[in-house]
């Protein structure tokens, strides 16, 4: 089928299809018509030959029309008909969607695709448990290389060679053999995929077909047998990579031959069309390499220089390698290497394996197989090697190196006669660990998985072989890697038997290997058993263990054991034994069932026995001799050691042990371990002795040695302390105390100084209850007799003292006695002891146990109180201050008592009045609280002594005497004199005499005593009797308004400021009114009276007139005026000169001026005294009747065409100019306004309500020149003007105001001499000062360069701006200088002056120079004349310059710019001759220097201004 993602083929490839292409056609055209199909044969014609032969075969009209079609509907053309393939159908239809009327037949022909055998490898390898299935493809070439040796006499040597060195070509892996090799029609059938050993045709020719003859039975299956299906090698090379090339000669051929494969060329053939399975073999001589052109094959020129000499062999190179392969080959090659050497251990080292404790390496027993790895990289990597018999890690040479005994059997399988051999290998654990190998794999495999869940379960941890199967399953003598089985009945922990006691974990130290041959079905990659578990266990097979290579009851055999490895099993195929007919014959031995888990399991006890070792002695202490050991040679050397450790236990010294299987079962505690033999440290043994100290000693006091393995490890530590204490109860456990007078004392008994203990009657008992006086019979029988010892020790602060000791022997009446104790006295801590002694030795333990004791804790405290005494109390006392008296209690023994209850005391002294408050108790005293003693004393600095009694009725001794002094007391009250009433003339002070009191009346004086008299409306006066208690206070004078003349009363206050708890002391006092001035009256013309602080209105600038006042003293009478009395007469409004006394001893005074202003209002004020006497007022003018119209403007300037800013406000006003607010609302319409210039259409008038006057509003100016203008405001018959001064407008234009003489020329870099002066000017031509604005002068066009002083400019106060041209530089031509300003970004036009600028004759502007330009310049001669013009401006040739001015400039180097280094040689010009140009600069006979190279020469004119530089030459 076409497919669009193909190239299109080539001219030649069409050729050749159209030669070989058959087409068939059905004609569809006509419906009811059989319908056959024609087959063409279009040859080499195109498509439109095609269609002539297509006219004439089925007759079509010349104009009839059809088309062509595929069965698909695909209308051909010229270039789908070019890509029709081979055997195609087509219809001839109508139209591309005519139906068919009948059915028709279309030919195909199907071939598997390529990707079947390429793709192969990847499907059969998928599945790779975790592990990189790479060994595995490179195991079945090893298969075929084994197959192919399996008939040589000599060495089998298979070679596998990595070839990753990219010098030598691109990567590449080669198998080489030395086996019998293939002809070219075995090669062909390599090819072949799924063609198997059994239907293979390995000759051209029938008659020398031999067929396919099973091997005969070997030992483990060795038979070289696994080259089977056909499939495995196909499988492998394209896993590996994408190209094989098979290099293979038989033996007796003189031919080599070579067949590739590729995956390039599957496509290749697929894309052309052709047959894809079809290739060719190549046949040539041995050596001959000169097919091989391609570079990255250059490393197989090398590998078939190695066939000469070679009798046979075969090569697989593979290449195209995957690169993940190459990094697993070269990061992982001890791993992949292991792997192989695991698979093929038995091929490798024979049916025994490899034991690496076996120092025979005897040939003639090994195998002739070997397996040589290589692996080559680029340089300086070093080649690596690897020989599969140096492999010393393989799981096979692991479990067969650590298995310490070994266990075979056969099992028969009774359905097909096959036979398996098996071994198991036990691996003890030794020491403190498992001899199990561990396979990483196995251990990754299992972390990879994630099923912990198991792995803390019992019987599960620690376990040597895991979850790990027993048995490594091996085909044929190789490895089938992903199948392995778990276990069998009888070597189950779960399932076995109670002939022999095996521990649980030893069903875990032992792995096994199964040997089968080809009756067990492998699948075709040989990862897996199809069915041998399944067949292992089936019912009827017969298990048999073997011995010394034999089965019990046989007298021969012929099948024998096998080795070990493990994985998991996968897929299967059909048993090709049955295909064939062909059937390996079980061995003649007759199988016979024996019991052969009896067999087991007495192999594994017998492991367990004599191989494991888990006893660890541990804490090495010495070698010893014992004597106690009857033979006298195993009596020296025993090791003691401190610890040991077995079965994960750790058993120490002094740890509690229980024997077993001893008579008498012995309980103690371990003394130390014995271990026969001269060991010096840490240990493993079987098994050792174990010395016990015997539990209680106390009892036995003696040790046993027993066998470690007597310890009984089930038992616990508390069911053997139990059995300790069993004993421990016969022993004397406590002693029991009894009373026999009664009031016995307890535990921390407190009792009365004197109170007698006792009498006790002591008792010892042991656990159970009975009463001992002498020790249980130990182990010799032996009679010890106990006493008790009696002590009272009393404990002091800083020691103790032992008071009384005595010892009690048993009596057989009394027991243990002792009297009473009555000497008990001393106040304290006691403790009374009772101990348990040994009559002769007095010792308190026995057998390492402290025997009973007792012991008695008490306290004597004070008896009943009987008296007292008087406790510290301070000699000087105060009346009425509360004092303590303390008493101290006393019992019979003067120790302090606690006081009796309900104690009343007494207090008597004579010409003093005694109390308390209350009595406090406090332990043993007794506290009278809060005394108090009341009475008259001689003074605050005397003091009287008396006796003071205290009685406590109830007491022996009930009275004691105290002397106390008393003083006078605390102040209580204050005292004042005189009493009430008191008068006093107002103005006048006031004296009072207090005193301070105590509670009974004595004065007293204390610190900080002070006075302090309040007298109503007055400042405090205090006074200081801290000294003498008694003081006179004088207050200051009194001064009152007295109102109307009325006496007023006022109150005193006493107190003591620091004594808040002393009541006050009040006191009335009656001031009478005075007769001083107390009050003034102003008044007007004897009507008007004026009121102080009074606010008079008053026309302003009027005045107030005839002000007279009168005085009156506080009886409210009026006081005559004197000149005494009227110069203390003030008036703010005159200064004292200016006002007439006279007129004030009359009572007149000055008249008042009041202001013009309205907002003006005044203060004014009449005093007598410096203001102790006052009356005040104000007086608010108020404005007059109006006089004129007033405008007020914001500003007086305003631009021309602009508004006025702000209003104008117009009020009527006084002839002050006070706002008389007399205008209405109606009056805008009677208002004008007048000026020139005004434009009237903006203005308008507006009433203001809140200021009764009228807003102007719109003023603006629209021509005229700027000046003062007058505006005339007029309403009615008010006239109003103001001056408002009018300045230019908005800046609009620039004006040219002087500038140079025209038509303007000037000569080029040549200034103008007269100044631009530009004007700033409003649109109506008035000159504008506005300083904002900036004027830039510019040329145009800007090829002109004009230099000015200043290219913009703000313009100056007038609005002028100034531009002085000093050059302008330029071609000749005609320019303009443009003017042009800005204001607030805003351009402003402003005028332009035309410009003509002429070329200047006198000004140079270049240096011609003229030499011979054939000229040579040999070194050391001369340089042509040069000849030097000065060029002015217009062209011509200037001649006024100075010679000097001319300079040649000379230096070594390329040209170096405008300017010459300044390394340059400076030659002067030479005098002209006379046929010579004038107007030229000549430098003759200048020596060329004498270096040779390139020089550079330049030409220089010096002017006042500059310097001019030629080209450089």
């Amino acid at each position: 089928m076409f497919n669009s993602g193909v190239q299109r083929p080539s001219a030649s490839s069409l050729q050749e299809r159209r030669v070989c292409r058959r087409i068939c056609v059905y004609d569809c055209r006509f419906a009811n018509k059989e319908i056959t199909g024609k087959w063409l044969e279009p040859s080499r014609l195109d498509f439109n030959g095609f269609l002539r032969i297509l006219q004439q075969k089925f007759k079509i009209h010349p104009h009839e029309t059809y088309v062509l079609a595929t069965t698909d509907r695909t209308v051909l053309d010229f270039d789908k008909f070019e890509e029709l393939p081979n055997s195609s159908t087509i219809y001839l239809l109508q139209h591309e969607n005519q139906a068919l009327s009948v059915s028709t037949q279309e030919h195909i022909k199907f071939t598997p695709h390529y990707d079947t055998l390429i793709q192969s490898g990847i499907y059969e390898y998928y599945a790779s448990e975790g592990q990189n299935p790479l060994p595995y493809a490179l195991a079945e070439l090893i298969d075929n290389a084994l197959s192919a040796t399996a008939k040589n006499t000599g060495m089998r040597t298979i070679e596998i060679r990595m070839l990753f060195d990219e010098t030598l070509g691109k990567p590449a892996v080669i198998v080489l053999d030395n086996g019998c090799g293939m002809t070219s029609k075995q090669l062909k059938n390599w090819a072949v995929y799924r063609l198997s050993k059994f239907n293979r045709e390995d000759s051209t020719f029938a008659s020398k077909q031999d067929g396919y003859v099973r091997p005969k039975p070997v030992r483990r299956s060795l038979n070289s047998d696994i080259s089977y299906f056909g499939v495995g090698g196909k499988q492998a090379v394209f896993y590996i990579g994408d190209s094989t090339r098979m290099i293979s000669k038989s033996v007796g051929s003189p031919d080599v031959h070579e067949l590739v494969l590729s995956q390039e060329g599957f496509e290749r053939r697929e894309r052309n069309q052709e047959d894809v399975y079809s290739e060719i073999i190549t046949n040539r001589k041995p050596g001959d390499s000169s097919h091989v052109n391609k570079d990255d094959e250059h490393f197989l020129h090398a590998l078939i220089a190695e066939e000469f000499g070679k009798e046979s062999f075969t090569a697989v190179v593979i290449t195209g390698v995957l690169p993940e392969h190459i990094t697993f080959l070269k990061q992982d090659f001890e791993v992949w290497t292991r792997q192989l050497a695991h698979i093929y251990h038995y091929y490798i080292h024979g049916v025994s394996g490899n034991d690496l404790r076996s120092s025979s390496m005897n040939s003639d027993y090994l195998p002739k197989i070997d397996i040589q790895i290589t692996l080559r990289e680029k340089p300086p990597r070093c080649p690596r090697a690897m020989n599969l018999k140096e492999v010393d890690d393989d799981m096979q040479t692991l479990y067969i190196s650590n298995a310490a005994e070994t266990f075979e059997f056969n099992a028969s399988i009774e359905q097909d006669g096959g036979t398996v051999e098996g071994v198991i290998r036990y691996h003890p654990f030794l020491y403190d660990k498992e001899t199990y190998p561990k396979d990483p794999y196995a251990v990754q495999a299992s972390s990879d998985n994630g099923d912990d869940d198991n792995d803390n379960e019992p019987g599960v941890l620690h376990e040597a072989r895991g979850k790990r199967s027993i048995f490594d399953c091996f085909w044929n003598g190789r490895l089938i890697p992903y199948t392995t089985v778990s276990e069998f009945e009888w070597c189950s922990w779960k399932t076995r038997i109670k002939v022999a006691e095996v521990p649980e974990e030893c069903y875990s130290r032992f792995s096994g290997v199964l040997f089968t041959d080809d009756r067990f079905q492998v699948s075709t990659n040989k990862l897996t058993f199809r069915d041998l578990e399944l067949k292992l266990k089936n019912k009827n097979t017969i298990f048999t263990c073997v011995v010394n290579g034999q089965c019990p009851q046989e007298k021969s055999s012929e099948v024998t054991s096998l080795p070990d490895q493990v994985s998991k099993s996968v897929t299967g195929r059909k048993d090709q034994s049955k295909t064939t007919g062909l059937q390996l014959h079980p061995s003649p031995i007759k199988k016979q069932r024996s019991n052969i888990q009896k067999e087991f399991t007495q192999w594994l006890k017998n492991c367990h026995e004599k191989w494991d070792k888990k006893v660890k002695f541990l804490g090495y202490k010495e070698t010893i001799t014992r004597t106690d050991v009857p033979t006298k040679k195993m009596q020296q050397p025993w090791a003691t050691f401190s610890s040991i450790e077995w079965d994960g236990k750790i058993y120490r010294k002094g740890q509690l042990v229980k024997s077993q299987k001893t008579v008498p079962i012995l309980y103690g505690s371990v003394v130390r371990f014995l271990l026969y033999g001269d060991y010096k440290g840490d240990v493993f043994a079987s098994g050792g002795q174990v010395e016990v100290a015997l539990e209680p000693k106390a009892l036995y006091n003696k040790t046993k040695t027993i066998a470690i393995s007597k310890i009984d490890k089930t038992t616990t530590d508390e069911a053997i302390k139990k059995n300790i204490d069993n004993d421990s109860e016969k022993l004397p456990e406590k002693l029991k105390v009894d009373w026999p007078d009664g009031n016995p004392w307890p535990q921390n008994a407190v009792r009365p100084a004197g109170t007698p203990l006792g009498s006790l009657k002591i008792e010892i008992v042991n656990k159970k209850g009975e009463s001992l006086s002498r020790m249980p019979a130990g182990e010799k029988g032996t009679v010890i007799k106990l006493n008790i010892e009696l002590t009272v020790v009393q404990h002091g602060p800083k020691e103790d003292q032992q008071l009384i000791t005595c010892v009690a022997q048993h009596s057989a009446k009394w027991g243990f006695w002792f009297k009473k104790i009555e000497t008990l006295t001393n106040l304290g801590k006691y403790t009374l002891s009772l101990n348990t002694v040994i009559n002769e030795s007095n010792a308190t333990v026995f057998g390492g146990r402290k025997l009973p004791s007792y012991e008695l804790k008490f306290t004597i405290k004070e008896g009943s109180a009987e008296s007292f005494v008087i406790d510290a109390v301070s000699s000087t006392l105060r009346v009425g201050v509360p004092f303590d008296i303390p008493l101290l209690i006393k019992d019979g023994y003067d120790h302090s008592a606690m006081p009796p209850p309900n104690l009343t005391p007494v207090l008597k002294c004579s010409g003093l009045d005694l109390s308390y408050e209350k009595v406090e108790i406090n332990g043993t005293t007794f506290t009278i609280r809060s005394v108090k003693a009341r009475g008259k004393v001689l003074n605050y600095q005397q003091s009287k002594t008396y006796d003071l009694k205290v009685t406590l009725p109830g007491l022996k001794t009930d009275t004691q005497t105290l002397k106390i002094s008393l003083l006078p007391g605390h102040p209580h009250s204050i005292h004042v004199t005189p009493d009430n009433p008191l008068t006093v003339e107002n103005g006048n002070p006031v004296k009072f005499n207090v005193e301070i009191h105590d509670e009974a009346g004595n004065i007293t004086a204390h610190p900080k005593q002070t006075i302090r008299c309040q007298v109503q409306g007055l400042a405090p006066v205090s006074t200081d009797c801290s000294s003498t208690g008694a003081v006179q206070l004088v207050t200051k004078p009194i001064n009152l308004k007295i109102i109307k003349g009325e006496p007023q009363k006022l109150k005193v206050q006493f107190e003591m400021p620091s004594q808040k708890n002393i009541a006050l002391v009040m006191r009335e006092l009656k001031v009478l009114p005075s007769t001083r001035v107390s009050s003034m009256v102003l008044c007007s013309d004897e009507k008007l009276v004026l009121r102080n602080n009074e606010k008079i209105e008053w026309l302003a600038g009027g005045l107030l007139e005839n002000l007279f006042y009168k005085l009156y003293d506080e009886a409210g009478r009026e006081v005559s005026l004197t000149a005494e009395i009227a110069s203390s007469i003030k008036v703010n409004w005159r200064t004292t000169e200016d006002v007439n006394l006279e007129d004030l001893v009359q009572g007149k005074l000055p008249d008042v001026q009041v202001p013009t202003q309205v907002h003006e209002e005044r203060f004014y004020q009449v005093s007598y005294q410096d203001q102790s006497v006052s009356v005040s007022f104000n007086i608010v003018p108020r404005p007059d009747e109006p006089t004129r119209l007033k405008a007020t403007l914001p500003q007086n300037t305003v631009k021309l065409g602009e508004t006025l800013p702000g209003n104008i406000n117009l009020e009527l006003v006084d002839q002050y100019d006070n706002v008389t607010k007399t205008l209405t609302s109606t009056c805008v319409n009677h208002m004008t306004v007048e000026a020139e210039g005004l434009d009237k259409s903006t203005i308008a008038f507006l009433w203001q309500e809140s200021s009764s006057s009228v807003l102007v509003t719109g003023i603006r100016f629209q021509s005229g020149t700027p000046g003062s203008r007058e505006m005339c405001f007029t309403y009615t018959s008010y006239v109003e003007r103001v001056i408002i001064k009018v300045t230019a407008g908005v800046p609009a234009q620039l004006k040219l105001v002087s500038e140079p003489e025209k038509p303007l020329q000037v000569l080029n870099d040549r200034g103008i001499t007269t100044p631009f002066i530009i004007q700033l000017c409003d649109k109506w031509g008035n000159p504008s000062p506005d300083q904002r604005v900036v004027v830039e002068l510019t040329s145009s066009p800007p090829t002109l360069k004009v230099t000015t002083a200043v290219i913009s400019q703000p313009v100056n106060a007038e609005g002028k701006a100034s531009f002085t041209v000093n050059s302008v530089s330029g071609p000749k031509g005609y320019y303009q200088l443009e003017f042009k300003g800005s204001f607030n970004k805003k351009p402003i036009p402003g005028p332009s002056v035309n410009l003509t600028v002429i070329p200047d004759p006198n000004k140079p502007v270049s240096l011609s120079v003229e030499y011979d330009t054939n000229a040579k310049f040999p070194a050391g001669g001369k340089f042509p004349v040069f000849s030097v013009t000065v060029v002015s401006d217009v062209g011509s040739p200037i001649k006024t310059f100075n010679p000097a001015a001319v300079s040649m400039l000379l230096w070594k180097g390329v040209p170096s710019g405008k300017t010459p280094p300044q390394t340059a040689i400076e030659l002067k010009c030479s005098k002209p001759m006379e046929n010579e140009k004038k107007h030229c600069f000549h430098f003759r006979d200048k020596e060329i220097p004498e270096h040779v190279g390139k020089h550079t020469i330049q030409f220089s004119l010096c002017t006042s201004k500059k310097v001019l530089f030629s080209n450089q030459v």
